[in-house]
């Protein structure tokens, strides 16, 4: 790589990761997506790479165009860590005082991301459907987690080895100060900071009884096709849930019925719709 195209990736990684939903990302993820992006559009490498092409019309564009993607993988798990640092002060001081305030403490950590408050009324449903099939399991993975490990609550379960993942150490160390909370509640978990993308790296994942992907292989399709074939051959799960919205953010019903490019990847399954979200139990 010439220095001239060192200067404009290091200039692309700042101006990107200006926007705060994106400012926790590690730089090497950015990069690669940098990387990526010039890889399917190498004729930007043919703009004069200076400090003035911050002013083009390119440049901005392709800031734009990355930010897009990377909202698409990450953007929409994004969630008000430092307001969930403060939420969980609260929760280890009402924890063993007083139910109510525990349920309230828990109902604004779940609102802090669309997804865990659309489901937060409906998770006792949505887990009896997914251990009608599985079984209670000793044990969990959950891939891309965001703040589902915080649905513990509503899983009925008395003890469970859980394993989360994120992308963000920032949101890595909010979960492990959750599970340092809730240790004494039977939750054991621990989370890791993995790159899905690259899941194929990763030699410290035990085998587990259900493995969960809420929400998650969409967005990794958009980066590479044909990714959640591999992704669900290398989870340890005895049992895989993934799930997909079937409304998008404004509302509007999502039309792919029954997600076909989905279904041809898996063969022993359970579907189930609750809410605005349809779920797969793969066994595997």
């Amino acid at each position: 790589m010439s220095n001239g195209e060192k200067d404009l990736f290091r200039s692309l990684l700042e101006d990107i990761k200006k926007k705060r939903e994106l400012a926790s990302l590690g730089e090497d993820f950015v990069i690669d997506r940098i990387r990526e992006y010039i890889k399917e559009n190498p004729k930007i490498l043919h703009k004069k790479l200076d400090t003035k092409i911050k002013k083009s019309r390119e440049y901005r564009g392709l800031v734009k165009d990355i930010r897009r993607k990377l909202r698409i993988i990450y953007g929409i798990y994004y969630f008000d860590v430092d307001k969930g640092r403060q939420l969980l002060d609260r929760l280890k001081l009402v924890m063993d005082v007083n139910d109510e305030d525990v349920l309230n403490t828990y109902s604004d950590l779940l609102s802090l991301h669309p997804s865990t408050e659309e489901r937060m009324d409906k998770y006792p449903l949505v887990y009896k459907r997914i251990f009608d099939v599985t079984g209670k399991p000793n044990s969990i993975l959950d891939l891309g987690s965001g703040l589902n490990p915080l649905s513990y609550i509503f899983m009925g379960l008395e003890k469970v080895d859980y394993v989360a993942t994120e992308l963000t150490k920032k949101e890595v160390d909010f979960l492990n100060d959750y599970f340092k909370i809730m240790g004494k509640y039977g939750l054991n978990g621990k989370a890791m900071k993995i790159d899905l993308l690259q899941l194929e790296n990763y030699k410290k994942l035990n085998n587990v009884d259900v493995c969960f992907m809420f929400k998650l292989l969409e967005s990794l399709e958009f980066v590479e096709r044909d990714i959640s074939k591999k992704i669900i051959k290398l989870i340890p799960a005895k049992y895989i849930v993934v799930s997909f919205s079937t409304k998008s953010l404004s509302g509007v019903a999502i039309r792919k019925k029954g997600r076909k490019w989905f279904r041809a990847l898996v063969k022993d399954f359970k579907a189930f719709n609750v809410g605005n979200e349809l779920f797969y139990v793969i066994k595997k």
